[in-house]
């Protein structure tokens, strides 16, 4: 007995952005999602915490 499996899958992500998130966040509320992907605005203060934890984390696995 011969058996076959056909399937299909379907994945995608939507990154949107959020201007008074951004305004309260980096006190703009014009950056695009490119601009804060890229880095081409500075790190924000709130989220210090954040990259500590990931520079600990990414420096434990070297």
């Amino acid at each position: 007995m011969t058996s076959a499996f056909v399937g299909v899958s379907l994945e995608g992500n939507v990154v949107a952005t959020w201007m008074n998130t951004n305004l309260r966040f980096y006190g703009d509320s014009y950056l695009t999602t490119s601009d804060i992907l890229l880095g081409m605005v500075s790190r924000p203060k709130g989220a210090k915490p954040l990259y500590f934890a990931l520079e600990d984390l990414f420096s434990s696995l070297r």
